[in-house]
């Protein structure tokens, strides 16, 4: 039974403890304070690639996240001006990162178990240089938290510790400063295509982690956010810089006749189409990276990172099982150029085209994609 208070002084004193707690929920929906670090955000209305753009932020505007929401943040800027949704890896957070640990898989195929030990059921599997969110850890086991939700367990011993912030990657060779000053001590040479961790952005500097954990600043113009799109929008549109003329480059090759075991330039299989492509237009990119890339589907499928749908960038290829077994395995591959579209050999098609990953044949026989 509920019993009503009814003398007038009570009745203020719990108004004013309800008032107070319902500012308190309010404010503990805060995550986190971050900086917008790239130069051109959308807001959209709600957490979704289609939703509608409300507005932009600037690089370098300070905001509150608000809540979380799979691979977006519902933020606002310190003004109170904006108020929106933004892709995750637009924002770098100030006070998490020592709470969680980020890593990637060295080994090609990784047991992901339901509980610290290898008598735990296995309830997943990760490829090489998946990333992943270390959540906990016991003695030499990681709790992880995967893309698609999945909780579960694996050995450290296989996975290397990467800095937790947004990943990026160097545009020009430049030099990592130990100040946001031209002036200041040098601390590494840093190369075009060089990955970079950005942890901040400040006066024209990106405050950047590199891969073995030295943090220094280097110019804005020389680095740039992986997720970064032409619009602004987020993963899903066609990245500036290394494969911003991808579509001008494949397109040419469209109506090329598919034939089995050809690598081109007049005909291809599918996995020959990708390999003419990277290895005739991207090489410098290839060899930066320190990647020899097969030949086969398959083998492509297990190289590079590991990316979800929704975070797919143009030059990311995308893998299929047309065979559509009871086991999955992949057996197509084409790639990604934005908006939905890839570029493919089709052994149905009799020849090169563009096909939307949401058509219903593509959408179902879907397996993964990989960022090289």
């Amino acid at each position: 039974m509920v019993k009503v208070v009814k003398r007038k002084g009570l009745w203020i004193l719990v108004s004013v403890m309800v008032l107070f707690l319902a500012a308190s929920v309010y404010a503990s929906g805060v995550e986190s304070s971050g900086t917008i670090i790239t130069e051109h955000c959308v807001v959209r209305a709600s957490g979704n690639v289609e939703a509608e753009e409300i507005g932009s932020l600037p690089i370098g505007s300070k905001v509150w996240v608000e809540e979380v929401k799979v691979d977006w943040y519902r933020v606002s800027d310190i003004k109170g001006t904006t108020t929106g949704w933004v892709y995750k890896d637009m924002v770098s957070l100030d006070n998490v990162k020592s709470v969680l640990k980020s890593g990637r898989v060295t080994v090609s195929v990784l047991n992901v178990r339901s509980g610290a030990s290898t008598d735990s059921s296995i309830v997943s599997k990760l490829s090489l240089n998946e990333k992943i969110t270390i959540i906990s850890e016991e003695d030499v086991w990681f709790e992880i938290s995967l893309s698609n939700g999945i909780k579960g367990w694996v050995h450290s011993e296989f996975i290397q510790l990467i800095p937790n912030y947004p990943e990026g990657i160097v545009i020009n060779e430049t030099t990592l400063k130990e100040l946001k000053d031209t002036n200041s001590k040098s601390l590494a040479s840093l190369k075009a295509y060089d990955t970079i961790y950005i942890k901040d952005y400040q006066d024209g500097w990106l405050n950047v982690i590199l891969s073995d954990f030295t943090e220094g600043w280097i110019d804005g113009a020389d680095g740039e956010l992986l997720a970064t799109s032409t619009r602004g929008v987020n993963r899903s549109g066609t990245r500036e810089g290394v494969f911003a003329d991808l579509e001008a480059i494949t397109s040419k090759y469209l109506g090329k006749k598919y034939s089995y075991g050809q690598t081109g330039p007049n005909s291809f299989d599918c996995s020959g189409f990708t390999t003419y492509i990277l290895k005739t237009y991207y090489s410098d990119y290839l060899r930066a990276k320190g990647i020899d890339l097969p030949r086969t589907s398959r083998d492509q499928s297990t190289i590079g990172t590991a990316v979800d749908k929704a975070s797919l960038i143009a030059g990311d290829l995308v893998f299929f099982d047309t065979v559509n077994r009871v086991v999955k395995t992949v057996s197509h591959v084409g790639i990604y150029l934005g908006e939905g579209r890839f570029i493919h050999a089709s052994s149905s098609g009799g020849n090169v085209v563009i096909s939307n990953l949401d058509d219903g044949y593509y959408r179902q026989r879907y397996l993964k994609a990989v960022r090289l």
